[in-house]
């Protein structure tokens, strides 16, 4: 419910049917308290603010 997806939408997503798209994989994160930064192996400050401007861009 959190995430405003269908459960068969949700079914697609965990067997790689459909993308895990970046506005889903935001509201992923705010649901479950996950610091998007994480998903990042390199933790220079370029990558850090490149991928928070990507991550804030609707």
């Amino acid at each position: 419910e959190a995430l405003d997806i269908s459960p068969s939408y949700l079914n697609l997503l965990e067997h790689n049917q459909r993308p895990l798209t970046v506005p889903l994989l935001l509201r992923l994160g705010n649901s479950f308290d996950i610091d998007m930064k994480s998903f990042a192996e390199d933790d220079s400050p370029a990558l850090m603010t490149e991928l928070s401007e990507v991550f804030a861009d609707p």
